[in-house]
């Protein structure tokens, strides 16, 4: 799916599972010599051949096979090549991974890109465009040996020395009539007395040009690289795995482990070497020599991920996205041409509503019904462009354009007239974000969901009379597909707003993958986007190619944050100020994603990293093997040695007892001299407040984030009313008065207190002498502007509920009733109105001090939910010397069970976090990662539906069941949200 890991060597890419657990045996090729095989062989092959249609003549069926072919004979090199395809570890791993019986036929049909085997028992036809993007790293050495070994199926071969007759003939061009016998005897002995099979000319029904010798040399080059790269693949993978068993910091060993070298490799013909070290053959492929695990893993990741799919007609540009561009005169003279239809050009009917210059919407007349039906604009113009009237249009198109189409085809001078026809004021006057005359960018769309632009360019496409109402969808499809392909990706999360940072990672990701394959984006799904994004570049060609990709969408985010002037040209140092301030605010999203799905620290867990720092990973901190050594006195006053308790490292460290007795530990590798050396090693409890106090910050930071990611993802209007209105803050709660009556009067309280369930903000702006209200609840991604509120007051906002409560001549009773109060700003400036500022007013909502203060308010109106004082409470470690000591109040309540969640502290207390995040934490989370993204969330996840909060005790969700959440998928969901 990806080409992150292109390069000169590894032009192949394998699809290889990053979760691969068996092992593939990695054969060296047999000989195969390039050329136009060795005489000898040739005519050794043909005795064989003349041989066989003799034999074939008393048969009448030409079902002979011939034994013995000679590996160097042309045939024999392809069928050679052929084998060693179909048995190379990286096709075996792909067919395992599909259940294909490789014990069974398997045939191979390169012109129509298809594989027939058995799967589960049954014969199955596999279509390349519908296996995905590891069918071409799995599959297209053997395609293209199989194109050059003739048409049809053909049976991957089982024994390269024995091929069918009918295969060997149809290679060399020769008709095989066995019923004819007279004929083929005839043949026979012409063939014996040339001494040689006929040389072909390009008019045969052979394929000439696939059988070439340097299609021959290409294709084994290219098996070669992708059995290397499949063998560092699993070098690297070892070296990972091995890396996170036993420990290690860094990769090593890089420059001893060595793997084979494929003969027929680029490496191997360049270097001659028969086996290279790992640091060799990721220099010699210009890959990037990892130095933490953390880029070895990417690395792994990057090889393991198929290349990037090659559309056919690539973004559908024709010569409009040539590195040279046909010219805009020329582009005139095309329009010419089809505006002026004279002769008539084919398919082109001048009394259409529209004329002969809608170009698409007269491709379009005769695509069967059933295909508009089922609305799939790619599936329509696929059989647009292969329909005859379609290829004779070409045709006579690149033959009016004369000199300037002679290197072209008439399917991409038909593309090219397409784009010209429906982009005509691009021609005539082009504009930045424009496309036949549509602003992609206009103001109104910012905040929008993304789906609203595709459909308001199809409007106008058809307001515009561009083209006809059938043929819009088809149109924007193609306009876009070159201008903005992030807008036609398959399903993106409803909720993601034109603007957003979100977005812009989009864009920058999408226009990574163009850069590399153009159109590849319109055959992926959301999901795919995000994998491709989520693995860094791993060759200087990715890195720049990435770079230059992110700079446009950089650009625009900074336009919409008000980093820089909406009109360019920028400076260097713009340019730089906003490629870091991007940088930051990914980095803060990162941060935030990390705060809402980390787990609680843990006295237990910093003491044990404290441990493995100090004396390795695998001693038993935790077996209570260690004993206090007590001399007691006995009636006659005689002493006697006993070995009381059973106690761990771990509860001796924590509770800090190392000097307190004599330790002795049955368990040899836990020495006396560690015991004492626990003295010295830094405090656990100091560690693990300082660790939680830094998780209370992050998640404090986190919800800021999220607040700021939703100012910015407003509407503009809504945005500048936000940052430059006067502003006023209110919090929706409710007012409880409280009459206390005794023997000696009474006494009247009165106190706000906050929702549980509803913890948003009202946030009122007054600009330009309009006031304006919004709800912010950062909780369930909400941030919406409220027209009804405008009679809003504070105060009491309905009549009190009475209740009451009696004990001891005391009687008190409560009236409460939902409330507004407005909120004291403790930092009074924030709150004026603003001017303005240089870059034409736009707000720099990621980043300036009003969103900070609107961010740290909302902060701390929710954190209050998250019971960060249970969390810690439960965070701390129970000992055994806790559990024997009964005046430990905490410890007697755990375990007499009086503390309300007793048991899910209990079990935090005892590192089970997993367990008990369901009570204490777990409603929190999945807030974050399923309801407060709605649709978003089912849509990463490709379902079609909104994922709904899981509750404690509901019918799909209960203690524990936070282990089974895919963290990469819910943390992209928090991504979605922040962003």
């Amino acid at each position: 799916m990806s080409s992150i890991s292109s390069n000169r060597h590894f032009s192949s890419h394998l699809n290889t599972s990053g979760t691969t657990s068996y092992p593939v045996p990695i054969t060296q090729p047999a000989a195969a010599t390039g050329g136009t095989g060795d005489v000898t062989g040739d005519r050794r092959l043909l005795a064989l051949y003349t041989d066989a249609i003799r034999r074939a003549t008393q048969t009448n069926a030409g079902t002979e096979t011939i034994e013995g072919i000679e590996p160097d004979s042309w045939f024999g090199t392809w069928w050679q090549q052929f084998s060693n395809a179909t048995h190379s570890p990286v096709f075996l791993e792909w067919a395992k991974s599909k259940n294909i019986d490789a014990s069974e036929p398997i045939k191979f049909n390169a012109y129509s890109d298809t594989l027939t085997a058995t799967i589960n028992g049954k014969p199955t036809v596999l279509a390349g465009d519908q296996q995905g993007p590891g069918w071409r790293e799995a599959t297209g050495v053997a395609m293209a040996a199989a194109k050059a070994l003739g048409h049809g199926d053909i049976d991957a071969p089982t024994n390269p020395q024995s091929a069918p007759l009918t295969r060997v003939a149809r290679f060399y061009g020769e008709v095989l009539l066995p019923d004819r016998k007279e004929e083929t005897l005839e043949r026979a002995t012409q063939l014996d007395h040339n001494q040689g099979f006929e040389v072909l000319g390009p008019n045969t029904y052979v394929n000439v040009e696939a059988q070439s010798p340097e299609a021959l040399e290409q294709q084994k080059a290219e098996l070669g690289d992708s059995v290397n790269k499949f063998s560092l693949l699993q070098a690297l993978k070892h070296r990972l795995e091995s890396a996170v068993n036993y420990g290690a910091r860094s990769p090593s060993n890089l420059d001893i482990l060595r793997i084979p070298i494929y003969p027929d490799s680029t490496m191997a013909q360049e270097t001659q070497q028969t086996d290279a070290t790992l640091l060799q053959v990721l220099s010699a492929n210009g890959l990037q020599v990892p130095e933490t695990f953390r880029e070895l893993d990417n690395l792994v990741r990057a090889l393991a991920t198929p290349s990037l799919t090659s559309p056919h007609d690539g973004n559908f540009g024709g010569a409009l996205t040539w590195p040279q561009p046909l010219s805009v005169e020329d582009q005139a003279e095309l329009f010419r041409i089809i505006a002026d239809n004279q002769p008539p050009l084919p398919g082109l009917k001048a009394d259409t509503r529209l004329g002969s210059t809608d170009l698409l919407g007269n491709l379009m007349i005769n695509v069967p019904s059933a295909l508009l039906n089922r609305g799939v604009p790619l599936d329509i113009m696929k059989w647009v462009l292969d329909s005859g009237g379609a290829i004779q249009l070409g045709q006579a198109l690149k033959q009016r354009m004369g000199k300037v189409a002679e290197h072209s085809t008439p399917r991409e001078i038909l593309l090219t007239a397409l784009g010209v026809t429906l982009d005509l004021k691009s021609l005539e006057a082009p504009k930045e974000h424009h496309v036949a005359g549509f602003n992609l960018a206009a103001p109104e769309y910012y905040g929008q969901p993304i789906s609203v632009i595709k459909q308001r360019l199809i409007e106008h496409l058809v307001r515009t009379n561009t083209t006809t109402p059938q043929a819009a969808p088809v149109a924007a499809m193609l306009l876009l597909a070159r201008v903005a392909p992030e807008l036609l990706v398959k399903d993106t999360p409803p909720d993601m707003a034109y603007g957003s940072f979100s977005w812009f990672t989009l864009k920058t990701a999408i226009g990574r993958i163009e850069a590399t394959s153009p159109g590849a984006s319109a055959l992926m799904s959301f999901a795919e986007i995000i994998a491709f994004d989520s693995v860094d570049p791993v060759t200087d060609k990715a890195r720049d190619i990435q770079v230059r990709a992110a700079l446009p969408g950089i650009i625009e985010w900074g336009r919409g944050q008000g980093l820089l002037p909406l009109q360019g040209p920028y400076t260097p140092e713009q340019l730089s100020d906003t490629q870091q301030a991007f940088s930051q605010r990914q980095e803060e999203i990162s941060g935030a994603v990390d705060a809402f799905t980390a787990d609680a620290p843990t006295q237990r867990a910093a003491a044990l990293a404290e441990l493995e720092a100090h004396f390795g990973k695998y001693i038993p901190f935790e077996e209570k093997s260690i004993h206090k050594r007590v001399y007691r006195l006995d009636e006659t006053r005689k002493v006697h040695e006993n070995l009381e308790g059973n106690y761990s490292l771990l509860d001796i460290y924590l509770s800090k007892k190392e000097g307190s007795h004599v330790w002795l530990s049955s368990n040899s590798a836990i020495t006396e001299e560690m015991i004492d050396k626990l003295k010295s090693l830094p405090n656990p409890i100091k560690k693990h407040e300082a660790a939680f106090d830094k998780y209370a910050d992050n998640l404090s930071a986190a919800w800021g984030s999220v607040t700021k990611g939703l100012i910015a993802n407003l509407p503009m209007e809504d945005r500048k009313n936000i940052e430059f209105g006067k502003l006023t803050v209110y919090q929706r709660g409710q007012l409880v008065r409280s009459v206390v009556n005794t023997r000696n009067g009474s006494h009247t309280s009165e106190r706000f207190s906050s929702l549980n369930d509803d913890r948003s903000l009202i946030i009122k702006t007054e600009r330009n002498g309009l006031a304006t209200y919004y709800e912010c609840d950062p909780r369930l991604n909400i941030m919406r502007k409220r027209e009804e509120w405008t009679a809003l007051k504070e105060g009491p906002q309905g009549p009190e509920v009475e209740t009451s409560r009696g004990a001891a001549g005391v009687s008190t009773k409560y009236f409460t009733a939902p409330a507004i109060r407005r909120l004291e700003l403790d930092d009074s400036d924030v709150g004026h109105e603003q001017e303005g500022d240089k870059n034409n007013g736009v707000p720099k909502s990621s980043s300036s001090r009003r969103s900070e203060y609107l961010g740290k308010l909302l902060s701390e109106n929710i954190i209050g939910l998250h019971r960060l004082g249970d969390v810690k409470d439960s965070t701390l470690a129970v000992t055994t010397f806790d559990q024997e000591d009964e005046s430990n109040a905490f410890t007697r309540n755990l375990i007499l069970g009086v503390i309300p969640g007793a048991s899910a502290i209990y079990n935090l207390a005892n590192g089970n976090y997993k367990d008990a995040a369901a009570d204490i934490i777990f409603d929190v989370v999945m807030c974050f990662t399923t309801a407060g993204l709605g649709k978003a969330g089912g849509a990463v996840k490709g379902g079609r539906g909104g994922s709904k909060k899981i509750k404690k005790g509901s019918g799909g969700s209960k203690p524990g069941s936070y282990k089974h959440l895919k963290l990469p998928t819910a943390a992209y969901q928090v991504k979605i949200l922040l962003s």
